[in-house]
């Protein structure tokens, strides 16, 4: 059967984790290994149909694809003019679901949706003062720019901890002191069901990468953000981990919307999917910088999005400028930044100091929107990100510069 089933498949049981006095419950994304290892959403696929292939002959290949494998296929989202995720379910390995879409002449790529975990590490002790800041120098850039609340990074994380969350900080107000003000719009890919919207109410992720890219500075307050001025867009793609097709949307909607960085501080194995390089792709003929962390197992072996073309992968260092011993590295990176005890906002109006590359990411976003705010209304993504690479400092052992 062939119906409208909006939801993700769920895990069986509940994830609980403690946000001040409150515990928060949640069930998060049902994932499966396929034969290659790679993790997926279970039953989840992304279809890109030939040209003029009909609703009506869409419609028609799932029904037989279903009737084959004796699995029922939901209609989950559109992805665009050409494509659709889906979801199955039946005794039929995905692996083999995939194989009978592939094979079907209507069908250009059949791809699982990959699901990505979110960069970051287990934190170190608190430290009470943003080393990487005086360390990447940015100090001297603020002398030539504060950026501009007119530039928007989309922060594709977990959420933001702003002024549209129900949560009180400790003053009594909603939404972290460090960040009211800074997120200019929001929108919820994630399907998630620990909260509707795009407030961090499950993970504590994307309130620190946003507390890095642009906690309000200057303030007298807290923490500085590196990009000063520059403001957000609150995108919620997942809670524990995020699913490749709904930051595939996400990429689109910034794109739309008028975005230009995209920060991404998640990855998974294997190369890029081509849903997702198409979406890339958009973004960046729509003159969109796109930054992506470049993972936390110690290899040189690539991950994406940080893998896609014209995407940024950064790597962790520390505080004599040597790579992190948790990042990955090798030719396909192209900047390190700093990735160990970055002091940023949390999900409870505190502060907190964590490693991984996915607070590496947020400061080479925030310094895309600094170089943004100078450049000219029509500097491409490619003069921004050459100006970035032209003027790091190499760094053994992270990549090829």
């Amino acid at each position: 059967m062939v119906d409208d089933q909006p939801d993700f498949e769920r895990a069986d049981t509940d994830v609980e984790v403690r946000r001040g006095d409150s515990t928060v419950r949640y069930r998060p994304i049902k994932t499966v290994k396929l034969q290659d290892g790679a993790v997926v959403a279970a039953g989840r696929i992304v279809v890109r149909y030939k040209a003029a292939v009909s609703s009506g002959q869409r419609a028609e290949l799932h029904r037989q694809v279903a009737e084959a494998h004796g699995r029922s296929v939901h209609s989950i989202r559109p992805m665009g003019v050409d494509r659709d995720a889906i979801r199955t379910s039946g005794p039929t390995s995905l692996d083999d679901v995939l194989a009978a879409y592939r094979s079907d002449p209507r069908v250009l790529t059949a791809e699982p949706d990959y699901v990505a975990t979110f960069s970051d590490v287990p934190n170190d002790p608190f430290v009470s003062q943003q080393w990487a800041l005086t360390k990447i120098g940015v100090t001297t850039a603020w002398t030539t720019t504060h950026g501009s609340a007119s530039i928007y990074v989309a922060d594709l994380d977990s959420g933001v901890f702003d002024e549209a969350s129900t949560f009180p900080a400790p003053d009594g107000l909603p939404g972290h002191p460090d960040l009211r003000g800074k997120v200019a719009a929001r929108a919820d890919f994630s399907g998630s069901t620990c909260s509707s919207g795009a407030t961090d109410d499950c993970t504590n992720h994307g309130t620190i990468t946003a507390g890095v890219i642009a906690a309000n500075t200057n303030n007298g307050l807290g923490v500085a953000g590196i990009g000063y001025n520059t403001r957000l867009f609150n995108l919620k793609v997942g809670d524990l981990s995020a699913s490749l097709s709904a930051a595939a949307n996400a990429v689109v909607w910034a794109a739309n919307n008028g975005a230009r960085v995209i920060n991404m501080s998640f990855g998974s194995a294997g190369a890029c999917p081509q849903f997702f390089q198409d979406a890339v792709n958009y973004a960046w003929s729509s003159g969109v910088v796109l930054v992506a962390a470049a993972g936390n197992d110690n290899t040189s072996t690539s991950s994406n999005p940080a893998n896609c073309d014209h995407v940024i992968a950064v790597a962790s260092t520390g505080q004599t400028d040597v790579r992190s011993p948790f990042s990955n590295y090798g030719s396909w990176v192209h900047v390190a930044a700093p990735g160990e005890s970055i002091l940023s906002t949390d999900w409870v109006g505190g502060y907190t100091s964590p490693n991984g590359t996915s607070f590496s990411a947020p400061y080479v976003s925030g310094l895309a929107a600094l170089v943004r705010a100078v450049s000219s209304a029509d500097a491409t993504a490619l003069s921004v990100v050459q100006r970035i690479e032209m003027n790091a400092d190499p760094v053994a052992g992270t990549g090829t510069f």
